[in-house]
């Protein structure tokens, strides 16, 4: 009886733990790092076990800060090529518009003010996608942000106010804000370039005619931005994969509007959410903290 009774105990402390160690051990080497083993008795065997469950921990935090490293090194693959995309054809294009304003109005001094306001457009407007093009190479470089405090409301205004102008017969803009003080400090460009993308992208999906909705609380120690169209919404296929570089369900998207914008609100410690549903719209909400976490 007493032999029977140390074989049970011997079982007990130390066989036992030795199944699930040898268990654990499979499941870790077949790639499963969610496992983790319960032992209760304080003795030898619960150093062994809480040394193994410390090693697994490891195993997947290296392997999360591999992903991101393998994330980051994407990341500066598509900034490169994108840049390079983008400078290749604007020299010629801002020399083409240059020489035309200077030609016409060399020859005729009342020069259509239409076609000159067309034409100092169209340099503008290569200007900003060259400027478009370095901060791709700044994302490639991963270029410190550039903190500064701002009114994150009088952004959001800036933000909406040529689409409300050009888009008013099609398009109208509500704007909600719950809260006194909205300022934040942060990179400001690179959140204007954030929500740029994300308004271009409802604009978008909107079509011909409907609304877009911008609410914003302020809260303790941050802001919570929503932005809301009653666009052609996603599917939950779709939807899954909206934060994904180069994936796009249009024609002549990029599908790097929202990876750029999830990109530039993480590195200011904030985060990004996107609901949505087939012909009901789609909500982005957006969390930025008021003081930029490191």
């Amino acid at each position: 009886m007493l032999l029977l009774i140390f074989a049970r105990g011997i079982g007990s402390t130390i066989v036992n733990p030795i199944k699930k160690l040898l268990v654990g051990t499979k499941e870790v080497s077949s790639g499963n790092l969610e496992i983790s083993i319960s032992h209760k008795p304080q003795d030898e065997m619960k150093n062994l076990i809480d040394g193994f469950n410390a090693m697994v921990q490891n195993l997947k935090r290296q392997q999360q800060e591999l992903a991101e490293m393998s994330k980051k090194a994407a990341w500066a693959e598509i900034a490169r090529k994108i840049a390079h995309e983008i400078k290749n054809p604007l020299t010629p294009i801002q020399l083409s518009a240059e020489h035309l304003l200077k030609v016409f109005q060399d020859k005729d001094k009342d020069f259509d003010q239409t076609l000159k306001e067309s034409v100092s457009y169209i340099i503008k407007e290569v200007e900003n996608l060259r400027k478009i093009s370095q901060e791709f190479l700044e994302f490639s470089k991963e270029k410190a942000l550039q903190i500064e405090l701002f009114n994150l409301k009088d952004l959001v205004g800036e933000t909406i106010f040529p689409y409300r102008n050009v888009l008013s017969e099609k398009i109208r803009f509500k704007e909600k804000y719950e809260g006194q003080d909205f300022n934040i400090q942060g990179d400001r460009d690179k959140i204007k370039i954030a929500l740029r993308n994300i308004f271009t992208n409802a604009i978008e999906a909107i079509g011909d005619k409907g609304a877009i909705q911008v609410k914003a609380f302020e809260e303790k120690e941050g802001i919570t931005l929503e932005i809301k169209d009653n666009g052609m919404g996603m599917e939950r296929e779709v939807l899954e994969r909206a934060f994904e570089p180069y994936f796009s369900t249009k024609d002549s998207g990029t599908g790097l509007g929202l990876p750029i914008a999830k990109k530039i609100i993480e590195d200011h410690g904030g985060s990004i959410q996107v609901s949505s549903r087939k012909n009901k719209g789609t909500r982005i909400s957006i969390y930025l903290p008021k003081m930029p976490q490191a």
